[in-house]
């Protein structure tokens, strides 16, 4: 069981690391409306054409990684932080501090990988 100054330590890094996705997303964002106004002559549509593709691919990412965090930290506030979401066993120490937002145990998480391989997902 996680005790509570390493919960207040996941609490801080995900707090830290949630206003840091905001402040990526807000750049991304920023630049999107800047790249859009030059775009004057065909090639700079068809550029904004590609520059629109990625960024919805890093805006989509980022959205799924702030509601991750998110989800994270009011697992904390329920109590529910650290407990796979699979199996009920908790999650070891060592993988919240290499992956904050795991909501599987490393077995749960290697069983579904293996699982996705087969399905080819």
């Amino acid at each position: 069981m996680i005790n509570k100054e390493k919960e207040e330590y996941f609490k801080k890094l995900l707090t830290r690391n949630l206003l840091e996705l905001f402040g990526q997303a807000n750049k991304i964002i920023l630049s999107s409306a800047e790249f859009e106004d030059r775009a004057a002559d065909f090639l700079d549509i068809a550029s904004l054409e590609s520059n629109v593709a990625v960024f919805y691919r890093i805006t989509e990412r980022q959205a799924r990684l702030i509601s991750k965090v998110k989800r994270t930290l009011e697992k904390i506030e329920t109590g529910e932080f650290g407990i796979c979401e699979e199996c009920g066993d908790e999650i070891s120490e060592q993988r919240l501090m290499v992956r904050p937002v795991a909501d599987l145990c490393i077995d749960c998480k290697r069983a579904k990988e293996v699982m996705e391989r087969h399905k080819g997902l």
